[in-house]
């Protein structure tokens, strides 16, 4: 059902409703709700045609991450036009639905009417086309699907008629650099504003592209660079080539202007690029707050970040600018000298900027471009096409033209395809794809591929061309002859599904040592990093955060009396205007800030702030209710039972225990020969054990993964396989058991597995061991007791000093004694090892007080749900 055919039936209802308020007399509260329909029908008409007007695709993710992030930098002069139909009509219609409604008499004619009226207008709402696309954007947030594993080329058809989905993990590489070849050259990427290639096009747009025509003869183009999912607006095309991953920001509409960093969990171009001796620069017309670009490039590396407020002082005319910023042709000529003073300097560099005047809808011709027209030059944003045609042609041209060519790969794209503007309905009528150019003026080679892509597919492809090989997250070297197309074709589809991964980039920080409160420059720190205040931090016992900032805080803030906002189970600290918070904690008023801890919906502290304030964070727990702070789970032994089967340490345990419930996973780890790790118990029964065959000592990873390949019935996994398989599950974490050199093995571990020093709760065997691991980091421990002679009271005498989140797990023979108590006494869980009898499990549960338990086939899912 189309959006025409929506609007229709929509605008049909609407218009009945309207007809039947007016002619049949109602009670005042059925009059109400018919007017309170009609109203948000109306602001669901403006929202979907205002983001239509914008779009050209109704409300989509552009229109929604903005929202998100906020609108600050934007041009709105050029819209003031809109922005005065839209405040003044909403004016309009709160005045009129007011007056007929106070008007109103009391007398009921037609009840039955009055049903069928609710009836109609609710049709209304629920047929707006802003209601559906609103609709199938977040419901695409919370379908799930049953995954699939696909490693070789399927029909893309079956796969979606079958929901036989890939794992995110299957498709993802981490990111690499790899300088390949002799020479390395230097980058000058041009990101064309809205400038896709559907504007060469001939047939529709005749002699509109004339001088970059001439430059597609020296150059290598890419005719089938699609725009896929969340990468169709500035930010997300910049965010696809510059990360290999979609743009999606978390969900439950967060302001994304608050947070400090942009994807500080992914690695990105820029950081590959610094990290082989580049120094990078960014040039923008517009404003760097505006979407977040220049939170997107500082937080990957680049040296220096320019947009409207930076390149101001270097304008010749410092009002010579567009509503939204900087014209190109100032932007071109300030990025040129920039290359001659930095091709002087004999540094690697990487200098990377976007163009502005072939904004939507109409663009804006420059001082440069006033004599061009194209055609009769009644189209405007086809003159200022035509304008970006010739002055983007001349900057490379110098370039070219310049001594320092021979050493400079230049690379020509549109960040995304052109949203509504004055050429859109000729754009609709032709296939669609974004620009892609690479010109190596030392070659001049003239090439066409037109195998498919995405802007994810941009840096992988272009880095070969200065000398290096990269792997960027879902990107892939376009020129790569293993790449297919249906393999292409199964990243894009994909994308929506891989939300929740993706979306971990974003790494809301844990409070590792301190929280911060700046009221005199309305900020918070959170160890090293800054965000803006007011702000609402929900908080798990690991101290993990999730933010909320002011864009959405009052919707926030207000649910939490009713704890809707946030998980029961979970904390909150709120750092707000008093004056809002009154209404949670009426005795706080005044316009300073005030601070309230709390859970769920009870509040546990509510306090004026009068001076900056700084937390450690045994005062956070203390002020949450919080001590110990290891949040006991029950644990999959050796990765937990499959099959009957004990002690395989494999992918295939993860997979199925995962599936039941198990997030907690304790893997045995044994060293190689070659000082690698795997996952193996032992080098003599386990091992014969594992792959029939009659042990000879250790052996080397390679020729592990040979056996495990040949003569296992599981996929064992090693640290690098574990590595794979905790980025596709980011809620899992490891338990650790190496039963020799474990500080050596766990220092190997932080450097493979992600986030390991949040995710992977070592085990040590002995007091001494306590220290040591605690210096590398690791967020949680767990001693287990098994190796230790000690006694009760020197186990008590040792954690008794420990002021880490730690756990104690013991065989069933300490299990019996009184330690689990004492040791919940000091608000420390216990497990006892290994349980997989039901009536046990209560017995050590109910009886002795142990807190949780190592099982292989108890799962929390399956089993004595009784126990949780």
């Amino acid at each position: 059902m189309g959006n025409i055919l929506l609007t229709l039936i929509s605008t049909f209802c609407l218009a009945i409703g309207i007809l039947l308020v007016k002619k049949r007399n109602h009670n005042r509260k059925n009059k109400f709700a018919f007017y309170f329909y009609i109203y948000i029908t109306l602001v669901l008409f403006f929202t979907y045609f205002i983001s239509d007007y914008f779009t050209g695709d109704g409300i989509n993710e552009a229109v929604l991450y903005h929202l998100k992030y906020g609108l600050e930098g934007a041009g709105f002069l050029e819209y003031l036009w809109l922005i005065s139909i839209v405040v003044s009509s909403l004016i309009i219609i709160n005045i009129i639905l007011f007056q007929k409604n106070k008007n109103q008499n009391q007398k009921v004619i037609n009840k039955s009417g009055a049903v069928k009226l609710h009836c109609v207008l609710i049709l209304s709402i629920a047929s707006n086309p802003a209601t559906i696309d609103l609709h199938d954007y977040f419901k695409s947030d919370s379908d799930t699907y049953n995954l699939k594993v696909i490693t070789t080329p399927i029909n893309i058809d079956t796969a979606k008629s079958e929901k036989n989905f890939i794992k995110f993990s299957d498709f993802y590489i981490e990111p690499s650099i790899e300088k390949i070849g002799e020479s390395e050259k230097n980058l000058v990427v041009i990101y064309a504003e809205s400038l896709e290639r559907s504007y060469f096009d001939q047939n529709q747009f005749p002699g509109l592209i004339k001088h970059l025509r001439e430059l597609e003869t020296v150059s290598i183009n890419f005719t089938n660079i699609n725009q896929v999912y969340s990468t169709g607006f500035t930010i997300g095309g910049l965010t696809a080539s510059q990360c290999g991953i979609p743009l999606i920001a978390p969900s439950g509409g967060n302001s994304m202007s608050g947070m400090d960093q942009f994807l500080p969990s992914a690695v990105c171009l820029g950081d590959l690029l610094r990290s082989s001796g580049y120094k990078l620069k960014y040039f923008g017309g517009a404003k760097l707050n505006f979407a977040g670009k220049g939170k997107l490039f500082t937080s990957h590396s680049f040296d220096e970040v320019y947009g409207l407020t930076e390149l101001k002082p270097k304008l010749k005319d410092q009002n010579y600018q567009s509503y939204w910023g900087v014209h190109d042709d100032s932007l071109l000529e300030i990025v040129y000298n920039d290359f001659l003073n930095s091709s002087k300097t004999n540094e690697k560099f990487g200098i990377f900027l976007l163009t502005l005047d072939t904004h939507h809808p109409r663009g804006h011709i420059n001082k440069s471009c006033e004599q061009i027209k194209y055609k009769n030059g009644k189209n405007a944003i086809l003159n200022s096409i035509a304008c970006s045609d010739l002055l983007i042609s001349n900057f490379i041209n110098k370039i070219k033209q310049s001594k320092y060519a021979e050493n400079t790969i230049i690379v020509v794209l549109s960040d995304h395809l052109a949203m509504n503007n004055t050429a859109y309905t000729q754009l609709s009528e032709i296939n669609r794809n974004n620009l892609l150019m690479i010109i190596d003026p030392s070659r001049e080679e003239a090439k066409t591929i037109d195998k498919l892509g995405s802007t994810m597919d941009i840096g992988p492809t272009i880095m070969p061309y200065i000398g290096h090989k990269v792997d960027l997250g879902l990107g892939r070297d376009l020129l790569d002859s293993n790449v297919t197309n249906i393999n292409q074709k199964l990243i894009h589809n994909n994308l929506r599904n891989w939300k929740k991964e993706i979306t971990s980039f974003w790494d809301f920080p844990r409070i590792k040592n301190q929280l911060g409160i700046d009221i005199e420059n309305d900020r918070i720190s959170i160890d090293d990093r800054n965000f803006d205040i007011p702000i609402l931090i929900e908080l798990d016992t690991k101290l993990k955060t999730m933010l909320y900032f002011d864009a959405d805080l009052n919707t926030n803030d207000s649910k939490i009396e009713s704890g809707t906002s946030i998980d029961p189970n979970n904390y909150f600290l709120l750092i707000d205007r008093c004056s809002n918070v009154h209404r949670i904690a009426p005795y706080l008023k005044g316009s300073n800030y005030c601070f309230v801890t709390g859970k769920g919906n009870k509040i546990f502290h509510a306090t004026k702030l009068t001076k900056n304030l700084t937390l450690d964070v045994t005062s956070i727990k203390f002020k949450l209710n919080i001590h110990n702070g290891f949040d006991a789970a029950r644990v999959a032994h050796a990765g937990g039972g499959i099959n009957g089967k004990t002690y395989t340490n494999s992918i295939e345990a993860l997979d199925l225990n995962y599936q039941d419930g198990f997030r907690y996973f304790e893997i045995d780890f044994s060293f190689t020969t070659d000082n690698k790790m795997v996952c193996l118990h032992d080098w003599e029964d386990s091992f014969s054990r594992s792959f029939g065959l009659a042990s000879t000592g250790k052996i080397s990873e390679s020729d592990f993964v040979e056996l495990v390949n040949t003569k296992s019935k599981f996929k064992k996994c090693t640290a690098k396989s574990l590595a794979m398989w905790m980025r596709s599950h980011p809620d899992a974490l490891i338990i650790t058991d190496i039963k020799e050199q474990n500080i050596q093995g766990l220092k190997q571990l932080l450097k493979i597995l992600p986030n390991a020093k949040n995710r992977v709760i070592p085990q040590i065997y002995f007091p001494e061991n306590l220290k040591p691991i605690k210096k590398l980091g690791f967020e949680k421990i767990i001693w287990t007791l098994y190796k230790y002679s000690g006694s009760k009271n020197d186990i008590l005498n040792v954690l008794d000093n420990n002021r880490h989140p730690i756990a104690v797990t013991m065989p069933i023979g300490r299990a019996k004694t009184d330690l689990p108590f004492l040791l919940d006494r000091m608000n420390i869980p216990s497990y006892v090892h290994t349980i997989n009898d039901a009536e046990l499990a209560k017995k050590y549960m109910f009886i002795n007080g142990v807190t949780e338990i190592y099982t292989d086939f108890l799962s929390p899912g399956a089993c004595c749900s009784e126990l949780k």
